[in-house]
């Protein structure tokens, strides 16, 4: 997105608690970087008040909801690394953009969240990324374990060589792809 947008049409949140992501995001593209689970939670706030200011009034019309003229700001891309780690038992910070996620296109929000395979079949009842799933967002299994059980529509985990996984698009079979992979 970087390569894309300029820094006034597209900004980063970046959720990185184990700080492995510091110098992933060019400086002038970053909003805002959470190192804690606190400072997650005030971002996830400051986002999500952030989008509620951008949902659109109740006589939108279609054309206004295909140009988004309602509302002007850059797209908001909400990184999240090691979420596991950020939300390793109950609802976690993320909750308060559990209610937006049904309207993130509209509302210029994209959301690229990971986490490790272990403890995922547990971790799918959780309001972020159950919400994920319920609208159709795309998913990628990399390598895991099946007992896992289905982590996303129609896809387990499996044992994979590096960079190979599983993509799962809303409206298609799940697809097997390989990622470039640099060691």
């Amino acid at each position: 997105m970087v390569e894309r947008h300029t820094d006034e049409e597209v900004v980063f949140a970046v959720f990185d608690l184990r700080r492995t992501l510091l110098d992933a995001v060019p400086e002038n593209y970053l909003g805002s970087y959470a190192g804690t689970a606190s400072t997650a939670a005030a971002i996830a706030g400051g986002v999500a008040a952030e989008l509620r200011r951008r949902l659109p009034p109740d006589d939108v019309t279609a054309a206004q909801l295909r140009t988004r003229s309602w509302w002007s700001g850059p797209e908001i891309v909400v990184l999240v690394d090691d979420y596991d780690l950020l939300a390793p038992s109950g609802p976690g910070p993320l909750v308060p953009l559990v209610d937006l996620l049904s309207q993130s296109r509209d509302l210029g929000l994209h959301v690229v969240l990971l986490r490790r395979s272990g403890g995922a079949g547990r971790a799918v009842h959780e309001p972020v990324l159950q919400r994920l799933r319920e609208t159709g967002a795309t998913g990628l299994l990399l390598s895991g374990e099946r007992q896992e059980g289905q982590l996303w529509p129609g896809a387990y985990p499996s044992p994979q060589p590096p960079g190979r996984g599983t993509l799962i698009r809303r409206g298609r079979p799940p697809q097997r792809i390989q990622l470039a992979f640099e060691p």
